[in-house]
């Protein structure tokens, strides 16, 4: 198993000394290309279909954040078939509803549990693929705007105050 750790951030630098220091990370193999480690590191991917076909290769999706305001991200993964694990955290529940397997935020066991379950149950991992992708169905755009529009009317109608 591999895990591609797609994007930039302020943790990264620390992610690679950590993966160098285990030996797990990608290294060179000479003139002709790299030896694939067990952690790879694709940084900001700057086209939207470079995430997607990164998602849709992936046996399953990890999200562990703490603070996830809008995580699209995670409907984006279900949308294209890719199993979630994702942690108990901010809107994170609310966004995924049950088509994923939720974790504790910082839970490592938890989510060494979680991953292991998807990889290995394919029975699971069929049933979250189908329950993501009907649950990201649910949500658009157009949806957005209506509902959107919906507030916004409700706010101004007569006697709203």
């Amino acid at each position: 198993v591999t895990l591609l750790i797609i994007g930039d951030g302020p943790l990264r630098a620390n992610l690679e000394r950590l993966v160098r220091r285990l030996g797990i990370a990608d290294m060179p193999l000479g003139p002709g290309g790299a030896l694939r480690g067990r952690v790879t590191f694709l940084g900001w991917l700057p086209e939207a279909e470079d995430v997607y076909r990164a998602m849709q290769s992936a046996r399953v999706f990890v999200c562990n954040s703490r603070s996830e305001g809008g995580p699209r991200v995670a409907l984006e993964a279900m949308a294209l078939g890719c199993p979630v694990v994702c942690s108990n955290a901010a809107s994170l529940p609310e966004v995924v509803g049950d088509a994923a397997l939720l974790v504790p935020a910082g839970d490592v066991n938890g989510f060494t549990t979680a991953m292991r379950r998807v990889l290995e149950d394919t029975e699971l991992r069929d049933r979250l693929v189908a329950a993501g992708r009907r649950h990201a169905a649910a949500f658009s755009w157009a949806r957005t705007a209506e509902e959107t529009v919906a507030v916004y009317r409700e706010a101004v109608a007569p006697g709203s105050r």
